[in-house]
């Protein structure tokens, strides 16, 4: 299996782990203050990954977004595994070790697809591209 930086199982390689972490630490009767811990790495990731204001007040605006959004995640996952553990009952998982898991994950993933000025570059002359294509009339082109 390959794990080219777009691939499907390149993206599962930090997925998995990221997300499959507030779900462990859940099963394992951590505490619910492990919670806002996963939040911040998924916010971590995803801000780190994407092109974020540069003015204060929207950025402002897109972090309490970002935490907000993946606090109601990881709240979700979270509950997910302690109803997993009240089913099978606990897993012997210490909340550090899932923790751990999830910041590997992070590290992973922003390693992997971080946002660079060059990909800002790439990413304007694609929509460019894509512009001046949307302009050319159907209408104009010659069937044969």
């Amino acid at each position: 299996m390959a794990f080219e930086k777009y691939s499907p199982s390149g993206i599962l390689l930090y997925a998995v782990p990221l997300y499959a972490a507030p779900i462990i630490a859940g099963a394992s009767a951590a505490p619910w203050a492990a919670v806002p811990a996963f939040a911040g790495l998924f916010s971590a990731l995803i801000l780190k990954t994407r092109a974020v204001p540069d003015k204060a007040g929207p950025l402002a605006m897109t972090v309490a977004f970002a935490l907000a959004l993946h606090g109601a995640i990881a709240s979700g996952l979270f509950a997910l595994g302690r109803g997993a553990a009240l089913l099978t009952g606990p897993l012997p998982v210490p909340v550090w070790a899932a923790l751990a898991m999830c910041a590997a994950a992070t590290a992973v993933g922003i390693w992997r697809y971080r946002w660079t000025p060059e990909q800002a570059k790439l990413d304007a002359a694609l929509d460019d591209a894509l512009n001046a294509l949307s302009q050319i009339k159907t209408d104009d082109i010659d069937a044969d």
